[in-house]
């Protein structure tokens, strides 16, 4: 190491320190995406959000996940769901809306695949931040990037819904139902405030609406409080 040119060392210590505070910038990167898919006024039959912003968190979840990947199956294993959920998604934006049969299945299909590629990453830095014997405070950020995604999560759950019973899921008229509003239903229910101008409709709706509850309220007694109790333990 002592034979490295400087402005090797110096990007060696750079990818350190940013592996050291990836949580803090998955952190950073949900939140500005969940501000973002609340302000989104696109209908929801333009495709379930921006292209885009879904993209770029699909690649800073994979970043995420790969590290925490031990075997290079398990790696490539990864790296090509991320692919299939990227084509489907990518379907689901830019598919000609007038085959209003196949375009609703496909945004369903890509729901479906972008929850399965979020829960596969919720378990691996659950997984991570339990299986270490002293936790620092990018640990503490990576549970609450965990408690963010349940809200994202549940968010694709509606979409998912939405897609196959547009008429009866949520109280508001699916012609007025904007990206945003389910984005709000969804972490106005994680968070348990529940301010009653969105409701859910359907017995699916409600089974979701009901879980994602549970989960918000569990996960921050549980998982939340379990690892900064540990943080200052090991602080002091």
């Amino acid at each position: 190491m002592k034979y490295l040119p400087d402005h090797v060392k110096i990007m060696n210590g750079l990818v350190q320190r940013l592996l050291d505070w990836k949580y803090s910038c998955f952190f950073i990167n949900i939140l500005i995406i969940v501000f973002l898919e609340l302000a989104n006024t696109e209908q929801n039959s333009q495709g379930g959000g921006s292209f885009f912003r879904r993209l770029f968190l699909g690649v800073a979840m994979a970043l995420i996940a790969y590290p925490l990947l031990k075997k290079s199956q398990h790696r490539l294993f990864m790296l090509a769901f991320f692919v299939l959920v990227s084509v489907f998604v990518q379907a689901a934006y830019f598919l000609n809306r007038e085959v209003e049969v196949t375009y609703y299945y496909i945004i369903h299909i890509a729901a479906v695949l972008r929850m399965s590629f979020m829960l596969l990453v919720l378990i691996l830095i659950i997984r991570d931040i339990l299986s270490k014997k002293s936790l620092v405070s990018d640990d503490v950020m990576g549970a609450l990037s965990v408690y963010l995604m349940f809200g994202l999560l549940f968010a694709d759950a509606y979409i998912s819904v939405l897609a196959l019973d547009p008429e009866s899921t949520l109280s508001i008229p699916f012609e007025q139902l904007k990206i945003g509003d389910i984005y709000y239903f969804s972490y106005i229910t994680l968070s348990t405030i529940g301010y009653g101008d969105i409701t859910p409709v359907s017995p699916i709706a409600r089974a979701l609406t009901i879980l994602e509850g549970v989960i918000g309220v569990m996960f921050l007694a549980t998982m939340v409080a379990k690892v900064v109790s540990e943080f200052s333990v090991h602080k002091e």
